[in-house]
């Protein structure tokens, strides 16, 4: 018997004791799992590619992060552990089952690998426990510790051969349908491979179950193909889709089968075992969304996040019936837990109990799909207040029933969608709906321009080329400045007639002199305003654009996007490209930097304290573990040290780096909050004559 444990994501496999047992082959068999993260929009999420659409488990210290954070940069995660499943009953499982009971295979890995509930494992080089005999190697991972990502050529299988696959298989494991590359090598969402999504995921596993703590272990003998896919672009920023398909690679029909998914949040995070969220259910949308209604959350750091977002998953395409129609979704249980315990880990519990929902007290028309009410103005099925609604902290929802066939497939399409309220949620809903059934036709932003940067003394110069203006309709640039990591884009914002926010007020905007003008009037583009005929930026000498922006905060780290946007066609609304959410990667629209001042040359009177007098929230804090006063104007290494009034030594601070600033955090040598007050600095460097002795002051 193998136990598994997760340490920091990392999946390590210690085998106990079937050691003397188990074939040389399998005790050398790596860890396929891999984890990537989609960054193309307003959701960073990391997913593996074992089916796991994330799995944050902030509170358990072994999560895979950003899990659903929302917006991108803000630190704010929803995702606990969010995942599919399969459920079902056949003659022909893998592992022991006598007595016929039903099979529940899930893939997110949460709280404890070796419950019996979490068994899928990637398709690596080999060898592989599926107890289905298979010809060949089927090798879907890389080696650069990364599950495939279209936009990461890195992650694909290593090349292998000449003919351009960079790896990959040339058919799928046991099905022998082949995998399908388009012209820059992806196996895209597409047709014949094609790209679809700006970014797309990929990944193929089967289903195994190494270890049960409640033997015999026994999964059920299917295949999984597991996709994921995001947009950019305003109206597509709020939502990711993923795409589930089962293929029955046993000798026996799959009777009674379910896809579904298993939704848990946290609502920001669940913290000392309190539910803080609760959940619903949208019939006429196929949406079950989490909440926190009392909208305030708090993070592991004890940053207050307020107002909390909505997330949701919504059920885009289902197994289909004999007849070729949609189950669409059969059950939703958030009610029933499977048990305290063993009881809790044993499959078929969760089959009758969460799958088919029996014996729920709250599905009370027995249509499968427990109860939605309304409390306080807002739905709920299960939720927290000091006082208690109900207990259960996360739910399912399953599409079915289906019989699967030796051979046969069958798929499930969702997409995870969040929003700042429920209006906006069911907004971006609908949006991702009416995407996917145009068959996934966006109104494309022009091409995102190529931005570089350069830092100076409170100042920063962007830096762009022309290649947007070669897209249809192109209309002009508007610019972006964040001081929080990209979860805010300014300090004025725009809203809708609800009062939601949409987007917000650039900080710099130039478009052709065209007559276009003033604010859009398409529904789905309120946030827009096409501009004021002000002509497009200055260049250089090298026929780049150019905008400085100045009188800036050295030492602040400042995060810009420039976005082009288009005037929309008669089918189409006017949209405008979203920023990346890992600034750090070059040739695209989001750049950052942090401004600083010049060394200083051979004297320390330009030695200054920002902020000062120092107030206990400020421009550099966007945490509220964080504290930060800087020191700035240094000549590089240095020394400076810090009085109180009565002469006490507070700190001595050693500046080693050859910068001109350095960073105190208001803690004494003893890691002790300073008292308000008044304090005195001391600054020595080697080389340069003389000291710099200045004071500053410290409110609360």
């Amino acid at each position: 018997m193998a136990a598994w444990f997760s340490v920091k994501g990392l999946v390590l496999r210690v085998v106990l004791a079937a050691l003397t047992v188990l074939p040389a082959a399998v005790l050398a068999q790596p860890i396929y799992f891999r984890w990537n993260t989609f960054t193309v929009n307003k959701i960073a999420n990391r997913f593996s590619n074992y089916g796991s659409i994330c799995e944050g488990q902030f509170v358990y210290g072994m999560g895979q992060h950003p899990a659903m954070e929302y917006p991108a940069g803000s630190g704010n995660e929803y995702g606990m552990a969010i995942g599919f499943h399969t459920a079902g009953l056949t003659e022909d499982g893998g592992g022991a089952n006598p007595d016929n009971l039903p099979y529940f295979d899930m893939t997110p890995q949460e709280y404890e690998d070796n419950w019996d509930k979490a068994h899928w494992d990637p398709y690596g080089p080999g060898p592989y426990e599926n107890d289905v005999p298979l010809t060949g190697v089927f090798n879907f991972v890389g080696n650069s510790q990364a599950a495939p990502m279209s936009t990461d050529v890195n992650s694909w299988p290593d090349p292998a051969n000449a003919d351009g696959r960079y790896g990959w298989p040339a058919v799928f494991p046991h099905t022998g349908e082949p995998v399908q590359l388009n012209a820059n090598g992806w196996p895209g969402w597409g047709p014949n491979g094609e790209q679809i999504g700006h970014q797309e995921s990929f990944g193929v596993a089967y289903s195994v179950n190494h270890v049960s703590e409640v033997p015999p272990e026994r999964w059920m003998k299917t295949q999984m193909v597991f996709r994921g896919m995001a947009f950019t672009g305003k109206l597509y920023e709020n939502y990711i889709f993923w795409l589930y398909e089962i293929t029955n690679i046993g000798t026996k029909p799959i009777t009674g089968c379910y896809l579904g998914i298993r939704m848990d949040y946290a609502f920001v995070w669940n913290r000392n075992g309190v539910t803080e969220e609760v959940q619903a259910f949208d019939r006429d949308r196929q949406l079950a969304y989490a909440y926190n209604p009392q909208g305030v959350g708090l993070t592991e750091s004890g940053r207050v996040v307020s107002p909390t977002a909505f997330a949701g998953v919504s059920f885009l395409k289902t197994p289909k019936r004999d007849d070729g129609t949609e189950t669409g979704i059969a059950t939703v249980s958030w009610s029933l837990d499977p048990g305290a315990g063993d009881e809790g880990k044993i499959m078929e519990n969760y089959y009758t109990r969460n799958v088919l929902n029996q014996g729920s007290p709250y599905d009370t028309d027995g249509d499968g799909i427990d109860d939605t009410h309304v409390r306080d103005g807002v739905p709920y099925n299960y939720g927290w207040t000091p006082s208690g609604w109900n207990a259960a902290n996360w739910s399912m929802i399953n599409a079915g029933p289906v019989t699967l066939d030796p051979g046969e497939k069958d798929t499930l399409i969702v997409c995870t969608v969040m929003g700042s309220n429920l209006l906006d949620l069911r907004k971006n809903a609908d949006r991702a709906r009416n995407l996917y059934r145009s068959g996934f036709q966006i109104a494309e932003p022009p091409v995102q321009p190529s931005v570089t940067v350069t830092g100076g003394d409170r100042k920063i110069t962007l830096t762009w080329g022309k290649e947007s203006e070669s897209s249809p309709g192109f209309e002009g640039y508007r610019i972006y400045r964040s001081k929080d990591n990209g979860a805010t884009w300014g300090d004025r914002v725009v809203t809708d007639p609800n009062g939601t926010q949409i987007g917000y007020v650039p900080l710099a905007q130039f478009d052709l002199r065209n007559g276009i003008v003033g604010p859009s009037t398409n529904p789905e583009a309120t946030w827009l305003d096409f501009g004021s005929d002000t002509g497009l930026p200055v260049t250089n000498e090298e026929g780049q654009y150019e905008f400085t922006d100045e009188n800036l905060i050295n030492g602040l780290t400042y995060r810009y996007y420039i976005a082009a946007y288009n005037v929309g066609s008669a089918s189409q609304p006017p949209v405008e490209n979203s920023p990346a959410t890992n600034p750090s990667v070059a040739a695209d629209n989001t750049v950052e930097v942090t401004p600083r001042s010049p060394l200083a040359a051979g004297t320390l009177s330009e030695v200054r304290v920002v902020p000062n007098p120092y107030i206990s929230t400020n421009d550099y804090e966007t945490d509220p573990s964080v504290r930060e006063i800087h020191f700035t104007h240094l000549p590089g290494p240095c020394t400076i040290r810090v009085y109180n009034v009565a002469g006490e030594l507070m700190v001595t601070l050693e500046h080693t780096e050859n910068t001109s600033e350095q960073k105190w955090n208001v803690r004494t040598a003893n890691n002790q909050e300073v008292a308000p007050g008044l304090y005195i600095y001391h600054v020595s460097a080697p080389g340069i004559a003389g000291e710099k002795i200045g004071k500053f002051a410290v409110i609360k």
